[in-house]
């Protein structure tokens, strides 16, 4: 299994279930395309050991205005495996251009996003759609780091003993 690495509070965001029981944040902002290689495979969500607090306070801000509050970052977990994930497609940013958006339409109906997850997509970024988000009972402490890299057998082994069942409600 593969590991991501996100600053809180994205991290966060991306693995708390709100109360409709599917996470706030279901749309990833990167600068690069997913690797071809990554579509629907799981894969482990990990909190970064640092955030900076003019990020942190720039994240909260993005998501309050979407109508979400985020933990202060001192009742926040770093350097940890929240859960596990499937990112099933990329939103490239020329998806954003006119000539594109008959296509944009078409992947906004076949992965039933709304404009609220829309909301999430951020200009000039790789949108990754995440599906199927299950959220570890107990943070497992990890070392990440950069994009997509390889777990430990051992962190591995102990995220499958813990993983819960997909839920019906999992988008």
């Amino acid at each position: 299994m593969k590991g991501l690495s996100l600053l809180q509070p994205w991290c966060w965001l991306m693995t708390e279930p709100s109360t409709h029981g599917v996470p706030y944040k279901p749309i990833e902002n990167r600068k690069w395309h997913l690797p071809s290689g990554m579509r629907n495979v799981e894969f482990a969500v990990c909190a970064s050991k640092g955030t900076k607090r003019s990020e942190y306070n720039a994240a909260e801000e993005f998501a309050m205005a979407r109508g979400v509050l985020v933990p202060p970052v001192t009742q926040i977990a770093l350097g940890v495996v929240l859960g596990t994930v499937r990112a099933v497609e990329c939103l490239c940013p020329t998806y954003r251009e006119p000539e594109a958006a008959l296509l944009l339409g078409k992947l906004i109906r076949r992965l039933d996003l709304t404009t609220m997850d829309l909301d999430w997509w951020m200009d000039g970024q790789h949108g990754h759609v995440w599906r199927d988000v299950r959220k570890l009972t107990t943070p497992i402490p990890i070392k990440g780091a950069l994009g997509f890299f390889a777990l430990p057998p051992e962190i591995e082994a102990a995220i499958r003993e813990q993983l819960p069942p997909l839920s019906t409600e999992s988008r």
